[in-house]
Protein backbone atom coordinates (compact mmCIF):
# COMPACT_ATOMS: atom_id res chain seq x y z
CA UNK A 1 0.00 0.00 0.00
CA UNK A 2 1.26 3.46 -0.83
CA UNK A 3 1.46 6.29 1.67
CA UNK A 4 -1.30 8.17 -0.17
CA UNK A 5 -3.56 5.09 -0.12
CA UNK A 6 -2.91 4.68 3.62
CA UNK A 7 -3.76 8.35 4.23
CA UNK A 8 -7.00 7.97 2.27
CA UNK A 9 -7.96 4.83 4.21
CA UNK A 10 -7.20 6.66 7.47
CA UNK A 11 -9.37 9.63 6.42
CA UNK A 12 -12.21 7.27 5.49
CA UNK A 13 -11.88 5.53 8.86
CA UNK A 14 -11.96 8.85 10.71
CA UNK A 15 -15.10 9.87 8.81
CA UNK A 16 -17.03 6.62 9.08
CA UNK A 17 -15.88 5.00 12.31
CA UNK A 18 -14.90 7.95 14.47
CA UNK A 19 -17.48 10.27 12.88
CA UNK A 20 -15.26 13.29 13.38
CA UNK A 21 -16.50 16.76 12.52
CA UNK A 22 -15.31 18.37 9.30
CA UNK A 23 -13.07 20.90 11.05
CA UNK A 24 -11.48 18.14 13.13
CA UNK A 25 -10.76 16.11 10.00
CA UNK A 26 -9.14 19.16 8.41
CA UNK A 27 -7.02 19.73 11.53
CA UNK A 28 -5.89 16.08 11.61
CA UNK A 29 -5.02 16.13 7.91
CA UNK A 30 -3.07 19.35 8.40
CA UNK A 31 -1.14 17.76 11.28
CA UNK A 32 -0.24 14.77 9.12
CA UNK A 33 0.83 16.99 6.21
CA UNK A 34 3.06 19.08 8.50
CA UNK A 35 4.60 15.94 10.01
CA UNK A 36 5.27 14.46 6.57
CA UNK A 37 6.77 17.78 5.44
CA UNK A 38 9.11 17.73 8.41
CA UNK A 39 10.05 14.10 7.73
CA UNK A 40 10.74 14.93 4.08
CA UNK A 41 13.26 17.54 5.17
CA UNK A 42 14.65 15.44 8.02
CA UNK A 43 15.06 12.26 5.96
CA UNK A 44 16.13 14.03 2.77
CA UNK A 45 13.29 12.71 0.62
CA UNK A 46 9.55 12.15 0.89
CA UNK A 47 8.94 9.25 3.27
CA UNK A 48 7.30 6.06 2.12
CA UNK A 49 4.91 4.05 4.24
CA UNK A 50 7.75 1.56 4.83
CA UNK A 51 10.11 4.36 5.93
CA UNK A 52 7.49 5.69 8.35
CA UNK A 53 7.06 2.22 9.84
CA UNK A 54 10.79 2.16 10.59
CA UNK A 55 10.96 5.53 12.36
CA UNK A 56 12.71 5.43 15.69
CA UNK A 57 12.04 7.55 18.79
CA UNK A 58 14.86 9.91 17.76
CA UNK A 59 12.91 10.99 14.66
CA UNK A 60 9.82 11.73 16.73
CA UNK A 61 11.92 13.64 19.26
CA UNK A 62 13.38 15.73 16.43
CA UNK A 63 9.85 16.58 15.26
CA UNK A 64 8.79 17.46 18.81
CA UNK A 65 11.88 19.64 19.24
CA UNK A 66 11.11 21.45 15.99
CA UNK A 67 7.56 22.16 17.14
CA UNK A 68 8.90 23.49 20.45
CA UNK A 69 11.43 25.65 18.57
CA UNK A 70 8.55 27.10 16.55
CA UNK A 71 6.80 28.02 19.80
CA UNK A 72 3.76 25.86 19.19
CA UNK A 73 1.53 25.16 22.16
CA UNK A 74 1.98 21.82 23.88
CA UNK A 75 -1.73 21.16 23.48
CA UNK A 76 -1.38 21.53 19.70
CA UNK A 77 1.57 19.18 19.69
CA UNK A 78 -0.33 16.66 21.82
CA UNK A 79 -3.22 16.67 19.31
CA UNK A 80 -0.82 16.34 16.39
CA UNK A 81 0.97 13.46 18.11
CA UNK A 82 -2.23 11.55 18.85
Amino acid sequence: MSLEAAREAWRDWLKSERRLAGHTLIAYEHDVAVFLGFMTTYLGSPPTLAALAKLKPAEFRAWLAERARQGLARTSTARAFS
